[in-house]
This record gives C-alpha cells, structure tokens and sequence, in this order.
C-alpha cells in the first residue's frame, strides 16, 4: 500500500541525503537499487509503525475508510487523531532508526 503520510519522492531524497553522507565521493547512481529497496523498506516500516499502533475495532474502521477509496490525507489524518495515533511522530521514529542504522551510529 502506497503509504499516505510520506510520498516516495520524500523518502528518496532521505535515502539520497544518507548515501551522500556515507559515500560522499560516489555518484548516487551506484546506489540505485539500495536506494528503491531503501524506500520500499522504510515505507513499510512506517505503515507497520502506524498501523501496529491500532487495536482491532480500529483497524477495522481503517479498513472501511481504505476500502471506500478514500484518498483524502486529512480523512486519515483525523482518524489516527482521533485514535491517538501521532503518525508524524511514528514516522520521525522510522526514520532516525534507519538512519542510525544506516550510518552506523547516531551520526547527524
């Protein structure tokens, strides 16, 4: 599922930051397929972060809202509100761990 907080473009230009830093004398080209794998790992993440957060009624409600098609960020934003979600944050939390990971350490 495309995730709805984070477009994959953003997140490419996380990876791209993070490879830049880690290889700074290496064309990002080298790295294109770390870089898709990168993305598609993290955004997964994100949604198990965001959606592991959720009881059952919950994930239920979601998945009426997910299966009427809506496509609205503010539909979801209130419904992750509403249930004390703070997606933001997961996502924030998703990243830095990557990263870490990533560079090995708690680098900036």
């Amino acid at each position: 599922m495309e995730n709805n907080y984070i477009e994959h473009e953003v997140l490419g230009n996380f990876v791209d930051k993070l490879i830049a830093q880690k290889y700074p004398d290496q064309p990002l080209e080298n790295f294109a397929d770390f870089r898709e794998k990168s993305i598609a790992s993290i955004d997964k993440a994100i949604d198990r972060a965001i959606f592991g957060s959720l009881n059952r009624e919950q994930l239920a409600e979601i998945n009426e809202i997910l299966d009427r098609g809506e496509e609205d960020p503010q539909v979801f934003g209130d419904f992750f509100k509403k249930c004390g979600v703070d997606a933001e944050q997961k996502t924030t939390e998703v990243l830095e761990n990557f990263k870490t990971q990533f560079l090995g350490g708690s680098n900036e």
